[in-house]
């Protein structure tokens, strides 16, 4: 059920950071407090609001304490008010203020140097971006937030980033990643004794489960366990959705009696808390249950409620979908004019370029409708349509009925042989199908295993923890009476010291006043090598200063002239331009905008780079879990241009280094693979262990680096940027980036390049 996807990320927004202190008393507190303090408060408790879920107050106390940081320009209060007042539009589905303010805090932020609001708006946008299905976009916002966002000094707003990082990789299918992200963030709630925060995210956890990895019983578990602290905190949009993730998962197993009971309490939890979007999702979900009943009719009635909000709303994914419900109950009870209405209408929406999950089963839909028709012709366009959308995404178990529909069009029309070889492609596909099927449970099986292996050493673990915490205890008895005989001991042994160290006494003396001589000698030599120094950091800063005016001057100018440029001959002469004259023209405005948004978001990094805000937070991770995550964010890339990614990993490939900064560095590198990589041609990453040193190659079959250029890369000096085998464009700041991560993990990256054959970046980087 796509729609309760939906719900995750804003669900996720609704996790906040702070202990629970009553919300009347922090009212009091307000009321009674002035200046800077009564700003906090009305900050801390518009937090607070949205942790009970109470949207519209916290909206009210945010907007009161934006105002008054304005009034007594305290940027730092005004940027965390804007945070705040972020989560609470995007919590209530108003996702265009949401995002109108999230630039805000990050252009605040970036003119007033401040390192916490920085980390703050790419938390945000992180979020936003996921939720409208930009990943890759969004996982980078995130690691830039983690980056600033260390565990010493802000513990709980990293955890609210590493959580949403684990619900970004189940999207991406990664559950092993996911699994890890979430266990760090729930470890240091634990930690920082976040109790709120905890159960939220424990609530998450159950989502994933049930929704992304189908640990169906395992996530009715862990929402059950969650449901009497929400109730005690009267947070009604949580019970909801814990109600929401019980029954979602019972209707998976098949129990929809309880799926319906559960959804019920969904709704009327739901209905309390005033969240339009959960509504809508939770009458949706149950239309699906009563569809898998064969009970048409109330699936039909529930359908109808979901459609009659979004459309109240204006949320088109879920138009969309329930209108394609809607059309497919309409079906069943032989109502094909009008099933095919709602079916031309979803279809309206669906992005024709992306969305082949859609695309296929409604064209599936739609040529069944014209079969039921009679109308073969139509049948059959709408049915080969609708499998080759499903081709793309190798989607089996919409493929397979398509053939048997198909099948019996050409039937119809008297097409013997070609029904022959549908119904032949229809075996095949369903085959495939099952096959997939097995293997999926197969998989369930493990996960359940892994994960029920993982609690049992998570238990022993805690076992063992305390029998060291006893072996300890009596190790201090024991230190103790050891230190009481050692002063004993030490009492007469000082009594004899004392003597022989007056007679050198004398002797140390002089020596003292060799050794400071010397000692001056040596501070004017080191003075002499540190203006030295000085003088060719002076140096080097100078070209970086000169690089990022030019930069400025010409790299973010050029775009600007072309988008000025290009607007305005639209806006004068559009009345007299032709549909491709304006589709040109809308090109060249896009590519313009992409060139200028990529520069900015290096020019971020960069910056932060520069003013020594990026921590390095070392950690043991599984480098092919990178390769993994990242094939799957550049696999559109790769198909697009139709590039073969070869994968030749050794299997122990666990390294010590910041996370973060390698997953930047093959991110950008696999990027510039793909960009300089013609049409057909094939992409490689290679590992090995070698003298003590994990070593990374990624070599591609691209252009190539003439001599010339190769000098130039990894110095801001001397950046350059060329277009891809695409017309794909580059700032030439991400080389840079990728240089500076990996010389600051005690690593380093070495690059090989012939014109017309190919390049090969290779990265080493210690094991120990």
């Amino acid at each position: 059920m796509y729609i309760l996807k939906i719900t995750t990320i804003i669900f996720l927004f609704s996790s906040h950071l702070f202990s629970l202190t009553q919300v009347d008393s922090l009212k009091q507190l307000v009321e009674k407090s002035e200046g800077i303090k009564k700003i906090e408060l009305s900050i801390e408790l518009s937090k607070k609001l949205l942790e009970r879920t109470k949207v519209a107050d916290a909206i009210n106390y945010a907007n009161n304490a934006i105002l008054a940081s304005k009034n007594i320009k305290n940027t730092e209060l005004e940027i965390k008010a804007l945070s705040t007042l972020t989560r609470g539009y995007l919590i209530s589905g108003n996702i265009a203020p949401a995002q109108e303010i999230c630039d805000s805090i990050l252009n605040l932020a970036i003119r007033t140097n401040s390192k916490y609001g920085l980390a703050l708006g790419y938390q945000a946008k992180g979020i936003l971006l996921s939720f409208s299905g930009k990943f890759e976009s969004g996982i980078s916002f995130i690691d830039s937030s983690l980056q600033i966002f260390d565990y010493k000094n802000y513990p709980l707003e990293r955890a609210l980033s590493i959580q949403t990082k684990a619900t970004i990789c189940s999207y991406l299918g990664n559950v092993d990643s996911s699994d890890f992200y979430l266990q760090q963030a729930m470890q240091i709630y634990k930690e920082q004794n976040a109790l709120y925060s905890y159960a939220v995210l424990k609530l998450n956890k159950a989502l994933i489960q049930g929704t992304v990895s189908g640990q169906y019983e395992n996530a009715i578990k862990n929402a059950l366990e969650t449901l009497p602290f929400f109730e005690d905190a009267k947070d009604t949009l949580k019970i909801s959705t814990a109600n929401s993730i019980i029954a979602n998962c019972y209707d998976a197993i098949g129990n929809y009696d309880k799926a319906i009971k559960y959804y019920l309490d969904a709704i009327s939890f739901s209905e309390k808390s005033g969240n339009k979007i959960y509504l809508a999702n939770f009458y949706n979900n149950l239309g699906e249950v009563y569809k898998h009943k064969n009970d048409f009719k109330n699936a039909h009635n529930f359908y109808k409620k979901a459609l009659s909000i979004f459309q109240e709303i204006d949320l088109i994914e879920g138009i969309t979908v329930t209108k394609n419900n809607i059309g497919e109950c309409l079906i069943n009870e032989k109502k094909y004019d009008e099933a095919l209405i709602y079916f031309i209408e979803s279809l309206a929406n669906v992005d024709k370029n992306l969305d082949y999950y859609k695309l296929t089963i409604l064209n599936r839909n739609i040529g069944t409708v014209y079969l039921k028709k009679g109308n073969f012709d139509k049948a059959i366009s709408y049915l080969n349509n609708s499998i080759q959308f499903g081709k793309q995404t190798e989607l089996f178990e919409e493929i397979f009925p398509a053939y048997k529909s198909l099948a019996e069009a050409n039937a119809n029309k008297r097409n013997y042989k070609e029904a022959y070889s549908n119904i032949l492609k229809y075996i095949e596909a369903k085959d495939e199908f099952l096959s997939q099927s097995n293997a999926k449970r197969l998989t369930d099986i493990e996960i359940k295993y892994q994960s029920e292996k993982k609690e049992k050493e998570i238990e022993i673990l805690t076992k063992s923890q305390e029998i060291q915490n006893l072996q300890l205890s009596n190790q201090k008895y024991i230190t103790i009476a050891l230190i009481v005989i050692i002063i004993l001991i030490g009492g007469g042994s000082i009594l004899l010291l004392r003597r022989y160290k007056f007679k050198k006494k004398t002797n140390l003396a002089l020596e003292h006043s060799n050794k400071m001589m010397k000692r001056y000698a040596d501070e004017l030599e080191f003075t002499n090598y540190q203006l030295k120094e000085s003088e060719d950091n002076l140096k080097n800063l100078n070209a970086t200063k000169d690089k990022f005016f030019s930069i400025i001057a010409h790299d973010l100018k050029g775009p600007f002239f072309s988008l000025l440029g290009l607007s305005e001959i639209m806006s004068e002469d559009i009345d007299d331009m032709s549909i491709e004259d304006i589709k040109e023209m809308s090109k060249g405005i896009n590519g313009a905008s992409q060139k200028v948004f990529a520069l900015l978001e290096n020019l971020l990094q960069w910056a932060r780079a520069q003013l020594g805000m990026i921590n390095i937070e070392k950690q043991l991770f599984d480098f092919n879990e990178l390769v993994l995550e990242n094939s799957k964010l550049f696999k559109n890339n790769f198909e697009q241009k139709g590039i073969v990614l070869k994968s030749e990993l050794i299997e122990d490939s666990k390294i010590f280094a910041d996370r973060e900064m390698i997953n930047f560095a093959l991110r950008n590198l696999l990027n510039n693979a793909i960009k300089f990589t013609n049409n057909n041609g094939e992409v490689t990453i290679e590992s090995k262990k070698q003298d003590n040193n994990f070593i990374v190659s990624i070599s591609d079959t691209g252009i190539g680096i003439d001599e010339t250029s190769l000098k130039k890369l990894f110095k801001i000096e001397s950046t350059f940027s060329t277009d891809g085998t695409g017309e794909e464009k580059g700032t030439g700041l991400g080389l840079i980036l990728v240089h500076e991560f990996i010389i600051k993990n005690n690593g380093e990256i070495i690059v090989e390049s012939k014109v017309n054959k190919g390049t090969t970046f290779t990265i080493k980087l210690p094991l120990n």
